[in-house]
């Protein structure tokens, strides 16, 4: 867990623009802007992804992100310290990064680049050197399969509550 900081969020910029954000970490400018009437995805709740899909949403209507060197830090429950947890993370996570494609033509794009992400995980998985290693192609490749399924509209796993 520690070697591959499995459970930290940082911003990614993609072509020097940063495309959603996290609301463990987030200051928005909301007064007057052209997406003060959105909201976050309620029924997002259980399985997760509303805050990466609500930053998606806001970026399409014009919204600009920034990173900043500010942390926050919090325990990480041990139930959530298992593999087969952090699979299920790394899949829904991969759907929730779906809500990317905001149209079907943009939908097939997403999910065939997913589609060949995953086959080169799966690739680099198999002759990768170590078990560390293998983790994290394996965890790299369910996250693109997440994408795949996202695309498709999958019922994503429910992670939080009861």
């Amino acid at each position: 867990m520690v070697a591959l900081d499995l459970h930290s969020n940082r911003p990614v910029a993609r072509q020097g623009r940063v495309e959603t954000g996290h609301t463990c970490n987030a200051l928005l400018r909301w007064r007057g802007t052209p997406w003060q009437d959105q909201r976050f995805d309620l029924s997002r709740g259980r399985t997760g992804g509303e805050d990466t899909e609500f930053f998606f949403r806001l970026a399409r209507r014009g919204a600009v992100y920034a990173p900043a060197d500010a942390a926050v830090l919090e325990p990480v429950a041990p139930s959530r310290l298992q593999m087969r947890w952090l699979v299920r993370r790394r899949f829904r996570m991969g759907q929730s990064h779906a809500s990317i494609a905001y149209d079907a033509p943009h939908r097939a794009a997403v999910f065939c680049t997913a589609l060949a992400k995953a086959g080169f995980c799966l690739g680099a998985w198999l002759i990768a050197p170590s078990r560390l290693r293998r983790r994290f192609w394996m965890l790299r490749g369910v996250l693109h399969c997440g994408v795949c399924a996202g695309c498709l509209s999958l019922r994503q796993p429910a992670l939080y509550g009861g």
